[in-house]
């Protein structure tokens, strides 16, 4: 099911934004292609959140060892952008996904 959601009002609304319609009590926006909104959406976080941030990891302590992560070396070296996920081998890719459940936003 989607999420309804109400239109913003029109002082909020930038000139660039696309047109929004009202579809059956739904209101849905126009002229647009999904991965136009997913790019300004990405770029909406990029811009909000502050870098440094995205470079604390959880760290295990002495009673919690599995808490910390296997692969932080290559989530920090993605992260500040000297490594590439397309030049990373699929065996470390497939080890790294087990961290992506230890991972927030937070």
């Amino acid at each position: 099911k989607h999420q309804v959601l109400e239109p913003p009002p029109q002082s909020v609304v930038p000139r660039s934004a696309r047109p929004l319609e009202d579809r059956d009590g739904e209101w849905r926006i126009s002229g647009v292609y999904k991965h136009q909104v997913l790019k300004a959406g990405l770029r909406r976080l990029d811009e909000s959140w502050p870098a440094l941030a995205l470079l604390e990891f959880p760290q295990a302590g002495l009673m919690d060892v599995g808490r910390g992560l296997m692969r932080e070396s290559l989530f920090r070296e993605m992260l500040s952008g000297s490594l590439r996920l397309q030049s990373v081998p699929v065996n470390d890719v497939a080890a790294a996904q087990r961290d992506l459940e230890r991972l927030s936003l937070r």
